[in-house]
C-alpha cells in the first residue's frame, strides 16, 4: 500500500498557490513551516477536526471550509492519497468536449442522452461510501480515520451528504460515481461516455430508446440515495443516419456543459477526415449560459447605477465589461500557473458564426446603452456622457471572440471586479 505519510514535509508540499494569496502570511517560508509542523502534531495527536468545520453558502447551497489551515494541509494529504489508491482522474471539460464533438460528428445513426444527478453532493450516502472504502482495503486504516473524522464533522453540523467548497468533497463524489463510470463505458452499444461531476453524456448505438426506460434503467444502476433530474434536464434525442444530399436540413439539440449542440441529419460541405466527410454539427454557447452573461451584465449597471459615478467607478463598469466581453489569464489556484481564460477560452469549439449567441448578447449590450424607450435604460444612460457610452459600445464579445481580444486585471482588480456578480 504506497500511500504518502503525513510528515511536515508532505504537509508542506501541499500548500497551494491560492493559499498564498489568501493568506499573505504564508509568503515566508518559516510561517509555512510552522503550519506544516502543526498540523504533523495534530495528525499524530488524533485531533484533526477536533474544531468542526465552518459552515458557508455557495450559491444558494450549503458548503464548508476548514476553520484552520492544519486541517487543510491534512485534508489535502489525504486526498492524495485516496486519488492514488483508486486511480482517480477528474476530466477536463474542454478535453471532455472535444471528444464529444468528434463522436457526434459520425454519420452512423446514434441515441444521445443527457443525464443530470440531483443534488449530487448533498445526496451521497456517506456512510455507505466509508462502508465500500472499509471493506476494499485500499487506504491504510489511519487515511480510514481520517476520513471517519471528516465524515463526523460533516454530520456534527447537520450537513448531509459530502458538502461543497472543500476539494475532499469532490474526490470523494468522484469515487462515489467510479463503479457507474466503469459500467457504461465497458457496454458494447455505448459509443461514447463521459461525466463532468454530476452532468452525463452518452452516444448510444442501438434501437430507439423511451424516456422512461432511459430514466428506469440509469437511475437503477445509481448508488443509493442518488436520484436522476427529470425534465428538461434528461434529453434524449435520436439521430438518424447523415445523408450526403436531398430532403430538408433537420436538426437536432441538445445542451452540455455550457454548449449548446445542433446534429445535422446531412454530411458537412467541407469538414473531413481522411477524405471521409463528417456530419454537420452547429456548436454554439448554451441558452442557460446566454442567460448568466445577461446577469452579469444587468450587474454591473446596477452596480454603477448605484454608485457615485465617478470616474473610477465608470472604469469599475468599464473593466467589468471588459472582463465578459474578452480574455484574461488567471493563475492555477494550485500550481501557480498561468491559464487562459474568458470568452473564446471559454467556448473555443463555438463554430457557429452567422446570427450566434455572441451578436445576441452584442445587441443585448447595445440596446442597455442606447435605448431610449427602456425603463432600465434610461435610469443608466442619464448618468452615461456620450463618450462614455461609445467607449463601453466599443466593447463586443463578437470581437472578444473572434480577435481573441486580451486583457489584464491584477489579483486585487480581478476581486473587485467579480464582486457584484455574486
Amino acid at each position: 500500500m504506497n500511500q504518502l505519510s503525513f510528515t511536515p514535509q508532505n504537509l508542506l508540499d501541499c500548500v497551494s498557490y491560492k493559499d498564498l494569496i489568501d493568506n499573505k502570511t504564508l509568503l515566508d517560508y518559516s510561517t509555512r513551516l510552522m503550519a506544516a509542523e502543526n498540523a504533523y502534531k495534530k495528525v499524530k495527536g488524533k485531533s484533526f477536526l477536533n474544531n468542526g468545520i465552518q459552515q458557508i453558502s455557495i450559491g444558494n447551497k450549503r458548503g464548508v471550509k476548514f476553520k484552520s489551515f492544519e486541517d487543510k494541509l491534512i485534508a489535502k494529504v489525504l486526498e492524495k492519497n485516496i486519488i492514488k489508491a483508486y486511480k482517480i482522474k477528474k476530466l477536463n471539460r474542454h478535453q471532455i468536449i472535444r471528444d464529444l464533438i468528434v463522436h457526434l460528428k459520425d454519420g452512423s445513426p446514434y441515441n444521445i442522452i443527457r443525464l443530470d444527478i440531483k443534488q449530487f453532493f448533498e445526496s451521497i450516502s456517506t456512510g455507505d461510501l466509508l462502508n465500500k472504502i472499509a471493506s476494499e482495503g485500499k487506504v491504510s486504516r489511519f487515511n480510514l480515520n481520517l476520513l471517519y473524522e471528516y465524515s463526523n464533522a460533516i454530520n456534527s453540523a447537520g450537513i448531509s451528504g459530502f458538502p461543497r467548497g472543500v476539494s475532499l468533497s469532490s474526490t470523494l463524489a468522484e469515487l462515489c460515481l467510479q463503479e457507474l463510470d466503469a459500467f457504461y463505458k465497458k457496454r458494447n452499444d455505448v459509443f461514447f461516455y463521459s461525466r463532468f461531476v454530476d452532468d452525463i453524456v452518452i452516444i448510444h448505438h442501438g434501437p430507439e430508446l423511451t424516456r422512461q426506460f432511459i430514466y428506469e434503467h440509469f437511475e437503477s444502476k445509481l448508488p443509493k440515495n442518488l436520484e436522476l433530474h427529470t425534465g428538461e434536464k434528461l434529453t434524449y434525442e435520436s439521430i438518424g443516419r447523415a445523408s450526403f444530399d436531398g430532403g430538408s436540413n433537420e436538426m437536432k439539440e441538445f445542451s452540455f456543459l455550457g454548449y449548446k449542440f445542433k446534429i445535422s441529419n446531412k454530411y458537412h460541405d467541407s469538414d473531413t477526415v481522411f477524405n471521409n466527410r463528417n456530419r454537420k454539427v452547429e456548436i454554439d454557447l448554451s441558452d442557460k449560459k446566454i442567460e448568466r452573461l445577461k446577469q452579469k451584465i444587468i450587474k454591473s449597471f446596477i452596480s454603477y447605477v448605484n454608485s457615485m459615478h465617478t470616474i473610477q467607478d465608470f472604469g469599475l463598469l468599464h473593466d467589468r465589461l471588459k472582463l465578459l466581453t474578452g480574455n484574461y489569464p488567471i493563475k492555477d489556484p494550485v500550481t501557480g500557473l498561468k491559464i487562459h481564460t474568458g470568452i473564446y477560452y471559454n467556448y473555443q469549439h463555438k463554430n457557429v458564426d452567422k446570427d450566434c449567441s455572441l451578436s445576441k448578447l452584442d445587441n443585448f449590450l447595445r440596446r442597455i446603452i442606447f435605448s431610449k424607450d427602456d425603463v432600465f435604460s434610461k435610469r443608466i444612460t442619464q448618468h452615461l456622457s456620450l463618450q462614455q457610452k461609445r467607449k463601453l459600445a466599443s466593447l463586443t464579445f463578437k470581437r472578444g471572440f473572434d480577435t481573441i481580444r486580451y486583457h489584464t486585471f491584477n489579483y486585487s482588480r480581478l476581486k473587485t471586479i467579480k464582486e457584484c456578480w455574486k
